[in-house]
């Protein structure tokens, strides 16, 4: 689905809904057109605007307290500010009054709240000090009640909304203090529920769910709260991750919710692990490195620990401090032997790791992590003879070739002493390096022979894998030795496509009490970022050079997001129908001056939220609902960049893409909402719309949600290439 608007010209809007029926798939297609701006119609360009509602305290979602049935006690205050932190004023530097209307938008059933505002109907003017006033009369019924503060003059204004709590109705939270536990046991903790009297709430609903920092993986977990009377809910709790978790905790009934932090302990040790050990000829003296350990309990968690036993059986091992994020370390140095087998004993728990000393090493000499497809590569290969002096006279190395990765081109001499060698291909395939006759001096200790440079030009995106299949080295002593050189290596060199370009994705995922864990909205994302990924990856014949993407992942709480669409059919839920209500429907394609549709302040509010510099942001929401009350499992939008009109006061003008957590990652959804972002036509270019005259069933952007798209047309990716640099930031 996309939206498309003009900041001056007209603009259409489009929508794809996909609602569940049976086991096939409805897609609603509607296009809406503009209405034309009123010429008396007061825009933020008259004032210093755009405007924010908000409280007394520079708060645009707040709460409030009352009795059912009473007049809230001095009403509520609402401030009307700019960016700036001024009231609305003209040119001249006066304050200028602006209407403010004020809507109920959710409150028990059967309740007759009532609005006093002193003005016409449920709206009033604010005075000298950019203030307006509302007098609250909360109904019968006790409950939650929502009321949403608006400019209605101003489309770019940011809405507040106030949520508002009767007796009885839980407005409180309180973790009661308890003691930290490891993985191994549960944790009990307590919660007591109260209202804003401070009067427990026996009836409650409490439900608790982990969201964690540490470990955002971390599968989903509900727990629910029992009841001990007096307002005390009682939670076992248990997770399997060491780490630091933000527990939300909410009354079903209420919506109200808080955030715990605790942080659960290592258990008790199970295993040991090695950790990936450094050639020791990676670096000087050449024979030494560090092996790391890591202690880790029945769930994997990382135990740090003490007491550690190291034996080697060549050389020496000494324990030094670990490194983040492993248990215990020690320090290997390497005598005589070419393979060390160094044990870890902890308790009763040993574990062992072969580390080798080889004696031809394949260095890399250009410091980039990656060789690019079409570009060579270099590596130095060195020889380490045995220790003790004398003179090396001949010489003798095997290297594997690197199969379709990349392919040979030359050896060249890199040290003056050392005559150049001669290669050839031997019966196995790999490339031979002989020097026949030379005369080098050795050190006595660790002597090092660079030989020679290799030049390898890559052939595609595969890794080029080297590996040291035998080598001999003669040395003069009395009388002339062939000693072997020890293999023991093998070096890989990742290669891709030249003009790699990012794609930044910034998901901000609504987590509800009682629905989709972070965890769990997380891997539905993560799924979807995987096959974006692929499709990607599968059309570098058109959109090449390769489009990589870099998603990162934000938890909208309940608590934030409920505010922000409880215009909706219901509290806390975003309508499908997201422009702004009233206007003519017919979209006008003959007259490109006419004002630009309006999007509905839910959209607009949902905009400002997890916001990153050149990265477009994805909102996944819990359900979508038709203003006629009904549910699309599965829906998706775009705000297309080229033609939105409204400022949101955010980066890259609030475009953004807005799907439910019950898309079939099948269905190829995202993929098909990036396309109108990066595609993104102009006006000018079949009135905007990606969908038009699309029929090939194997294109992505055909306005079917089927499973078999799978490409982009070259001229669309031509469009990707050129906008794709607007998203190309960072997200972390």
């Amino acid at each position: 689905m996309i939206i498309k608007q003009k900041i001056k010209n007209a603009a259409s809007i489009e929508f794809r809904n996909f609602k569940s029926i049976g086991m096939g798939v409805l897609m609603i297609l509607a296009f809406l057109g503009c209405k034309e701006k009123q010429q008396d119609e007061q825009t933020t360009s008259d004032l210093n605007g755009p405007f924010i509602v908000q409280s007394l305290a520079a708060e645009t979602n707040f709460d409030a307290y009352g009795r059912s049935g009473e007049l809230i006690q001095h009403g509520i205050t609402l401030l009307v500010r700019n960016e700036d932190k001024e009231p609305p004023t003209n040119a001249k530097g006066e304050v200028m009054p602006v209407t403010v209307s004020f809507e109920v938008i959710a409150q028990p059933d059967g309740a007759n709240m009532e609005l006093f505002t002193g003005g016409e109907g449920s709206s009033t003017a604010t005075d000298d000090q950019g203030r307006a006033n509302v007098g609250i009369r909360l109904g019968s019924s006790a409950g939650v009640y929502v009321v949403r503060a608006t400019l209605p003059d101003f489309f770019d204004s940011v809405d507040a909304f106030i949520t508002i709590y009767t007796e009885g109705i839980t407005s409180k939270l309180t973790v009661l203090p308890f003691d930290p536990v490891s993985v191994d046991e549960p944790l009990q903790m307590q919660v007591r529920a109260t209202d804003w009297l401070d009067a427990p709430v026996e009836n409650a609903n409490l439900l608790a769910s982990f969201v964690s920092e540490d470990f955002p993986e971390i599968p989903p977990q509900t727990f629910e709260g029992t009841s001990e009377g007096d307002g005390i809910f009682t939670f076992n709790l248990q997770s399997e991750y060491a780490a630091k978790q933000w527990l939300t905790i909410g009354d079903e009934s209420s919506e109200f919710t808080i955030e715990e932090e605790i942080a659960f302990l290592p258990g008790t040790v199970s295993s040991l692990e090695f950790l990936p050990v450094e050639n020791p000829r990676h670096q000087p003296p050449y024979d030494q490195t560090t092996v790391e350990l890591r202690a880790l309990d029945n769930f994997g968690n990382i135990v740090p620990m003490q007491g550690v036993d190291w034996s080697t059986s060549t050389g020496n091992v000494k324990p030094i401090s670990p490194s983040e994020g492993t248990s215990a370390a020690a320090h290997l140095n390497f005598e005589q032997d070419s393979i060390a087998q160094v044990t870890a004993t902890f308790e009763k728990l040993s574990t062992s790791t072969r580390v080798d000393l080889p004696g031809v090493y394949l260095r890399p000499v250009e410091e980039n992590d990656y060789a690019f497809v079409g570009d060579s590569f270099r590596v130095q290969v060195e020889v380490f003879p045995s220790s003790g002096g004398g003179m090396a006279k001949a010489l003798s190395v095997a290297v594997s070739s690197p199969g379709e990765a990349a392919e040979f081109v030359s050896a060249t001499d890199h040290d003056d002493m050392i005559p150049p060698v001669s290669t050839s291909t031997d019966a196995e395939g790999n490339l031979r390096l002989t020097i026949e006759k030379m005369e080098v001096p050795l050190s006595e200790k660790t002597p090092r022979l660079v030989v020679t440079e290799l030049l390898y030009t890559c052939l595609n995106e595969l890794e080029a894998c080297l590996e040291v299949m035998s080598g001999d080295i003669v040395i003069q002593r009395s009388p002339n030795r062939n000693h072997a050189l020890h293999p023991g290596l093998r070096y890989c060199r990742p290669q891709k496509e030249r003009r790699e370009k990012q794609l930044c994705l910034n998901f901000c995922l609504v987590t509800k009490p009682g629905g989709k864990t972070f965890a769990q909205l997380k891997t539905l994302a993560e799924a979807e970022v995987a096959k974006a990924q692929q499709h990607f990856d599968n059309n570098i014949a058109n959109c090449c050079p390769k489009v990589k993407i870099k998603a990162c992942y934000n938890n909208l709480t309940w608590r934030e997001y409920r505010p922000i669409v409880n215009g909706g059919a219901k509290p806390g839920k975003l309508e499908g129908g997201i422009w702004k209500e009233g206007g003519n429907s017919t979209f006008n394609r003959n007259d490109a001056t006419k004002d630009a549709w309006k999007l509905s302040p839910e959209l607009k509010n949902l905009l400002k939220k997890c916001r990153k510099a050149n990265c477009n942001p994805v909102y996944m929401v819990p359900e979508v609902f038709h203003k006629r009350g009904r549910w699309y499992k599965g829906w998706a939008v775009t705000i297309s960049p080229n033609d939105f009109p409204e400022t949101t006061g955010a980066q890259n003008s609030g475009t953004g893409i807005i799907m439910t957590a019950g898309l079939d990652v099948n269905n190829n959804v995202l993929i098909h909402e990036l396309g109108h972002l990066l595609i993104d036509l102009p006006r000018n270019e079949d009135g905007g719309n990606e969908h038009k005259g699309i029929r090939d069933r194997k294109r992505f952007m055909i306005s079917n949600p089927k499973q078999h798209r799978q490409n982009f047309s070259a001229e669309e990716c031509s469009h990707i290439w050129s906008n794709i640099d607007s998203y190309n930031g960072d997200c972390n």
